[in-house]
């Protein structure tokens, strides 16, 4: 063990089984060993990731893309994967030239 650690070696499970081996969504729990790795990254089945709504938590909850997480179905535009607020700070770069230049004038 210590001559492990002196080489500066890992001790416990292999890299590899730090992700769920199920879908992480209560009542699912759909084996993730042949899912895509962004469902195993996220621990939740591709399903689970790409559908329109699902009641998680106790509320009506999408997946967002850019937070990786699961927010209220208010907080989405549409069918978008993105939420507001994900979308404006994507946009905020872009905004601000664009207002840059109009002062400018």
């Amino acid at each position: 063990m210590a001559a492990a650690a002196a080489a500066g070696r890992r001790s416990g499970p292999p890299r590899s089984a730090h992700w769920q081996s199920s879908c992480q969504l209560p009542g699912c729990g759909r084996d993730l060993a042949g899912e895509i790795p962004y469902a195993r990254r996220f621990s939740f089945c591709k399903e689970h990731l790409t559908a329109e709504s699902i009641e998680y938590c106790g509320i009506t909850c999408r997946f967002c893309q850019q937070c990786a997480r699961f927010q209220s179905v208010e907080d989405f535009d549409g069918a978008k994967r993105s939420c507001r607020l994900a979308l404006l700070k994507r946009r905020a770069p872009a905004n601000m030239r664009r207002l840059s230049r109009y002062a400018s004038q």
